[in-house]
């Protein structure tokens, strides 16, 4: 017999993707518009930092790496 195969989401009856969204801890907010929000997975794991600017975000595993991104992103 021909091997079938695997479904896709999109031949499964009421299949549905879900996406699991951090949990935001703390967000920061500075004059210039740009922010870092401290985050939480949302299934459990280690905290962490993103930082945005003007719609472009970067991520970080510390704080001060999450300033440094602000910096260079803000720069003129």
């Amino acid at each position: 017999p021909k091997p079938s195969k695997p479904p896709t989401v999109s031949s499964l009856p009421n299949a549905t993707c879900t996406t699991m969204e951090p949990i935001v801890l703390s967000k920061t907010e500075f004059e210039d518009g740009s922010y870092i929000e401290t985050l939480e997975p949302a299934d459990g794991g280690e905290m962490y930092y993103r930082s945005c600017y003007k719609g472009m975000c970067r991520y970080s595993s510390d704080l001060w790496q999450a300033q440094v991104y602000i910096h260079q992103m803000t720069a003129t």
